[in-house]
């Protein structure tokens, strides 16, 4: 993917889209009564639906490691 010159990873990409989307879905799930997620629980998720996506792709799974510190 490139833009400007500038190359992307997709794989990085796709997590920094993923964990927004999931962001976003918690965030209207809390406004439905459930409970708010943590970030951690968050970016697992993201991680776990990337591998599945994936492997239902069958392509090997290059989701980038992520590091949650608080």
């Amino acid at each position: 993917m490139e833009s400007t010159g500038r190359t992307y990873d997709e794989s990085k990409v796709a997590l920094v889209a993923t964990i927004a989307w999931a962001i976003w879905g918690n965030r209207n799930e809390v406004r439905n009564g459930s409970k708010k997620k943590s970030g951690n629980e968050l970016v697992q998720w993201t991680s776990h639906y990337l591998k599945e996506y994936y492997a239902a792709l069958e392509r090997p799974a290059t989701v980038p490691a992520v590091q949650v510190t608080m």
